[in-house]
Parts: C-alpha cells; structure tokens; sequence
C-alpha cells in the first residue's frame, strides 16, 4: 500500500518517513494532494568477495592455531560471577541478511588456503548480501603472532585488513565486561572476546574451534 505524505509534513516527521522507507514501505511525497517523488531504499552494490588474495604469500607455523596456545599467557580460573551471568543459549535474530564474524583462522585461511574452509562457509562469506565482520580483537591477535613468527603474512595485510569486503567490529566496553563475566570454558582472552562480540551483537561466528563451538555461542563451523 502507497503511503502519500504531503511535502509540509514530511519536513516535520522526515526522521520517520526515513525509517518506514527502510523497513520497506512505499511512501510518496505529495504537493497539494498531487504525487511528486517516490522515496525508494537506497541498496547499496556489493561484489561477491574472492577468497586466496593472499595465497603463496603467507606461512604457518604448525602449532599457530593450537589451542590454549594464547599470545597473553593467561591462566582463567574461576572468575568473579553474579548469579545472573551464566552464560546462557543466545539465538541469533534473523535478520534480512547473514551477519557472521569470523575467527582470526577463519581470516587466514579465506585469504591464503580457502580449500580449508568447507564449500558452504566460502559462499556465505562471498554472498555480496552477508555483513563479514573482522573483529579489531584478530588483528591484534594476528599481529601478536606474525611478531611471534608464528605467522607470515605479506603484501603489508595488517595496514589495510579491511579491503577484502569486511566489516570492522570494534571492542568496546560492553564487549569487555561480557567477556569478563564468561565462564571458564575457554582460556584464551582473544576467544573469549570474540565469544563475547557474537553474543552482545548477535553475530554467528565462523570457527573451527572445537571449543569455541561447545561455549553456546551461535558458530557456524568453517
């Protein structure tokens, strides 16, 4: 159904006309009772993202990815909880679109080695229509593990991680404090954020962490 919003109104309530277009209504501006203009969603173009940009260009060490092996050794004992911060099941919205977060491996191996992830986890992540969304926690991560020599990574990737069609997902304090009350399923506080992310945003993190996986987080295995 056309909603027809005349011109002098639309002024004073555009904040909301704006949301109700998004939210997908037909709305049409009017000048005295006669249509003028159409407000349609701007959809914004996305190509299909390409895995193996940096493949024959990076190396790994065979224990990089080794479980428990954190770059901040830290020891996770019982943490200080309220009765309230069991972690609990979250289900993720569903959204219009798929909005994944992807492990710091997950990063790696879609730039280097995409063969290691399964064929159903590279089309979601080249689906021009799913939000991919890089934690800044990872890059601190894989910058802990290149100074390491864990890891080699060329072409310069940590300065411009963002060019591969992801999305960047700060750590904010909301983010800190969820992980902070997580129980102590997993020892590794780059996880641990990440665990945390996916709850507090609703996310469906992408990992091969066995883990990770049995912290009742929404994953998708890789």
């Amino acid at each position: 159904m056309v909603k027809l919003i005349n011109i002098q109104a639309a002024k004073t309530h555009l904040s909301r006309i704006v949301e109700e277009v998004v939210e997908g209504d037909d709305v049409v501006l009017a000048k005295s009772g006669k249509p003028m203009v159409r407000l349609v969603r701007y959809a914004q173009t996305r190509e299909a993202r390409q895995p193996g940009r940096l493949a024959g260009k990076s190396w790994e060490a065979p224990d990089c990815w080794q479980p428990g092996d954190s770059e901040m050794e830290s020891s996770i004992e019982e943490p200080i909880l309220r009765e309230d911060s069991v972690l609990m099941p979250v289900l993720p919205r569903r959204p219009r679109a798929l909005r994944l977060l992807l492990d710091s491996h997950v990063v790696v191996w879609w730039l280097t080695s995409p063969e290691r992830l399964s064929a159903e986890t590279r089309a979601l992540i080249a689906t021009p229509g799913n939000d991919i969304l890089l934690s800044a926690a990872s890059i601190w991560e894989l910058g802990l593990k290149v100074a390491r020599r864990k890891l080699v990574l060329l072409d310069d990737y940590l300065d411009s991680p963002l060019g591969d069609g992801f999305e960047e997902l700060p750590v904010t304090i909301e983010h800190a404090q969820r992980a902070m009350r997580l129980p102590p399923l997993h020892g590794d506080p780059f996880d641990r954020v990440l665990i945390a992310q996916a709850l507090e945003e609703d996310l469906l993190l992408v990992t091969a962490d066995q883990v990770i996986s049995s912290c009742k987080v929404p994953t998708r295995e890789a």
